[in-house]
């Protein structure tokens, strides 16, 4: 099998608003968020990082810092969630497994219940 050429940005970029203008209905989202856009900064309801003064600009960017933190944070957190998760289980073994719940499950299940509501009744009494 040869091997596939590699593909340039400008050409995935081209593939890419080629797939949006085949679909209509997402062309035509498309073309109203950017219509809605302009209006809104011609508004002025949207400031550009030109407009903006050097005290506003830091907060701006101290915010986009922030939301890209947790941002990588979450997406850090959920490929760890993927990679730590095990595999899915195929539908007919589960079918046609035993059950696994043992007696000693169960009352370690009761037990941790118990210890649930002891904890939730005391929290309950120091709050009221």
């Amino acid at each position: 099998m040869p091997k596939s050429k590699a593909v340039s940005n400008a050409e995935r970029q081209q593939k890419f608003r080629e797939r949006i203008k085949a679909n209509a209905e997402k062309h035509e989202y498309l073309a109203n968020e950017r219509r809605r856009w302009q209006e809104r900064k011609n508004a002025k309801k949207i400031k550009s990082v030109a407009d903006m003064r050097t005290r506003e600009l830091r907060y701006k960017r101290k915010e986009w810092c922030t939301k890209k933190r947790m941002q990588r944070q979450k997406q850090k957190a959920d490929q760890e969630l993927r990679v730590l998760s095990p595999p899915l289980t195929p539908l007919h073994v589960k079918l046609f497994s035993t059950p696994t719940s043992s007696t000693q499950s169960s009352l370690g299940r009761k037990r941790v219940r118990r210890d649930r509501s002891k904890l939730y009744r005391q929290v309950q009494k120091l709050t009221s």
